[in-house]
């Protein structure tokens, strides 16, 4: 078991699927799905989205979005097929762009700061979740069903938006800033992107 980990060390393949998959399951644990918004569209995850966004931080813009589009489409289908969202175009829509956009988080990270340093992944996570916030508004005012007037529409998105979308990002910031979880992600990072050497004491 030990040779096995060892030899998947740096396996950019491996470990992007696996983040992948463990995003996933974040996302479908019903437990951790208890949160509805006012207007029963939308749930606070597991921080399925923190998760999604660690594989672009890792591995770039490139795997960022694609695991972000990847990630939208396979959670709509199941969604539609379990019974949790309701098949219409603006929900497939949310799912695909608002996924997607959690690339950014890649997309920022490989844009070093003045210094040269890396931007760090609470920085990068917040831009990411601020655009898909921003999107899902969009979404939810301009696609509602029984519209009344734009600055009503705009509202119903945001009350809708900050009643999941909000809610797990400031689960996710609490996360973020516990010292514990920053060295568990850097430690993450590195046997994600570094091959196994005998200096190691560690898979």
């Amino acid at each position: 078991m030990d040779k096995f980990w060892k030899k998947r060390r740096g396996n950019r393949l491996f470990w992007g699927m696996l983040l992948f998959v463990v995003a996933l399951l974040a996302y479908f644990l019903q437990p951790i799905r208890m949160f509805e918004t006012p207007y029963k569209v939308g749930e606070v995850t597991m921080f399925s989205m923190l998760i999604l966004c660690l594989i672009g931080y890792i591995y770039g813009p490139l795997w960022g979005f694609l695991s972000g589009f990847l990630f939208g489409g396979i959670t709509y289908i199941a969604d539609v097929l379990l019974g949790f969202s309701p098949f219409r175009f603006s929900e497939g829509l949310d799912y695909l762009l608002g996924y997607t956009v959690m690339g950014v988080c890649g997309l920022l990270a490989v844009i070093p700061r003045k210094d040269g340093t890396k931007r760090s992944l609470l920085f990068c996570y917040s831009c990411a979740a601020a655009l898909r916030f921003a999107e899902s508004v969009w979404i939810w005012s301009w696609f509602r069903e029984d519209p009344v007037s734009p600055l009503n529409d705009l509202w119903y998105g945001v009350i809708n938006c900050i009643g999941y979308l909000g809610i797990e990002y400031l689960l996710s910031l609490f996360l973020l800033l516990l010292p514990p979880t920053r060295e568990v992600l850097s430690y993450i990072q590195r046997i994600a992107t570094e091959k196994y050497t005998e200096t190691y004491d560690f898979f």
